[in-house]
Parts: C-alpha cells; sequence; structure tokens
C-alpha cells in the first residue's frame, strides 16, 4: 500500500469494516511504522484500529498478525533511529555551509526545518504507540505500567513485550543489567519479584519460576538488584540457582559480566 498517497485511509477502512472476511486480506498492509512515519491520524483512530482487529468476530491469524508486526515495528523503530541521526548530522552540516554563504544550501532552510519537525512528530508517535501496547499489556499484568518510553528506549520496551510471558519476567528481574533506563527500575524489579511469589505461592505453579530462573540472563541481574537481607526475603524463596546467588551478593564475593556494562539482549 503507498502510505505517501493515503496516510490514513487504510486504517479507517479498518476501523469501519463489518466484514471480518475484509480484515483478513487487509491485516496483511498493517505496519505501526507507516502509521508512525506517514500517518497523521490521531491516537483514538489507532486504538479503534486495534479494536476491530482483535475483536472476536476477527480470526486467529488476524489477532497474530497484530501481535506478530509490533516485532517488526521494534526493528523499524530501531532502523528509523539511525536514519533520523544520519538527518540530523546531514542538516547541521547544511546549516553550517547555509552560515557560510552557500545559496543552494540557504535556499533550503525551510525544508530542514519542515524535515525536523516531521521527524520529532514521528517520535511522539512512536512513543504513543508504544504506551498503547503497554496499556494493554497493564490489564493482564503488574509491571507494565512501570515503564515508561521514550524513543531512545521504545524499541527496547517493544522488544520486552513481544518475548513469551516466562521471559518478559526473567528479564525484568534483570532489569538493571541494562544501560537503558525504561522507567522506574526498582519497581519494575520488585513487580517481577512479587510474580514468582505469586507462582510459587499458586498451587501447581512452583515449575514456571524455575523455568524462569533457568533463563539464560537471569542471575547477573539478581546480583546487581538486591543489596540487602530485607531486600533479598522475597528472592529467598525463588529455585536453588537464584538463593545460591543472592547468598553470594549478600557476602559481597560476587563479580558478573554485567558489573562491567553491556545490554543483555
Amino acid at each position: 500500500m503507498d502510505w505517501t498517497l493515503k496516510p490514513y485511509t487504510y486504517l479507517d477502512l479498518i476501523a469501519e469494516a463489518s466484514d471480518p472476511t475484509l480484515l483478513d486480506r487487509a491485516v496483511a498492509s498493517l505496519s505501526y511504522g507507516d502509521w508512525v512515519q506517514y500517518g497523521d491520524g490521531s491516537p483514538d483512530q489507532f486504538r479503534k484500529v486495534y479494536t476491530r482487529l482483535m475483536s472476536t468476530d476477527t480470526t486467529f491469524r488476524v489477532k497474530e498478525t497484530v501481535a506478530a508486526r509490533i516485532g517488526r515495528f521494534s526493528e523499524w523503530i530501531h532502523e528509523r533511529r539511525r536514519e533520523m541521526e544520519e538527518n540530523r548530522e546531514n542538516r547541521a552540516d547544511q546549516d553550517r555551509w547555509t552560515r557560510q554563504g552557500d545559496v543552494y544550501w540557504m535556499a533550503r532552510s525551510k525544508e530542514r526545518e519542515e524535515e525536523a519537525e516531521k521527524e520529532e512528530e514521528e517520535k511522539g508517535r512512536a512513543i504513543q504507540v508504544t504506551e498503547f501496547f503497554l496499556g494493554q499489556r497493564i490489564r493482564t499484568d503488574t509491571i507494565s505500567q512501570h515503564f515508561t518510553p521514550t524513543w531512545e528506549n521504545c524499541t527496547f520496551i517493544l522488544h520486552l513485550l513481544t518475548l513469551p510471558f516466562d521471559q518478559f519476567i526473567a528479564k525484568c528481574l534483570c532489569i538493571n543489567d541494562q544501560n537503558v533506563r525504561f522507567g522506574n527500575h526498582d519497581d519494575i524489579f520488585y513487580r517481577s519479584v512479587e510474580h514468582c511469589d505469586y507462582l510459587l505461592r499458586a498451587a501447581k505453579r512452583p515449575d514456571d519460576v524455575t523455568h524462569i530462573s533457568k533463563c539464560a540472563w537471569v542471575g547477573s541481574g539478581l546480583i546487581r538488584s538486591v543489596q540487602t537481607g530485607s531486600e533479598a526475603a522475597p528472592i529467598s524463596k525463588l529455585p536453588d540457582a537464584c538463593k545460591d546467588r543472592v547468598r553470594t551478593v549478600q557476602t559481597g564475593s560476587v563479580t558478573t559480566k554485567s558489573d562491567q556494562a553491556g545490554i543483555s539482549e
């Protein structure tokens, strides 16, 4: 679909569609990145489209496509951020040439201003979309509300939202391993601990916590997050692999790769 010619007509058609078979065909063209880059509709319009696509009369394929596009959107933001940085550097060069009296670039000052404004609007829409998807998760967990999307972190937040829930919890347990701020890291961490505590208390669910603790990235994040005996108390209920790390932290005898920096993917 040519979004540069029809920025939001496609979304309007989906939002108003009464025939589920039409949505089966239309969902293949769904792109959150296109809406961010070319659309000028409101967040309410985006919400209506999502609600329509996730209605009870749509197929499993439609719902799966809606979810899968979140991952693509995360990748799109990563690439678009790189493009915007290149554009910013180019505009800085062109502004310098303008100050030096280059007539060609002097005549294009307005174009540069408009490009910069458009990119700022894109950033705002990308954050709005990320906030929207976090809002959908807030209905089902107590962790997502503590994330604060920014242009710098929304691609990482979207990546977390695409993970199976046990891996999402494992990542949140290790939130302090990240060199990007996601929001309130303390609350993200402790709500994750509370979730594990709930699973341990629930009948027939301790194996879920064991699986979380075995995810490759769990361990270093616990070491960096848990510092005192009182904070470690909830963790003491986790499986032995985690408890051993907590006890080691309390003795102050562990150094991990995460203490040396780097984002864990």
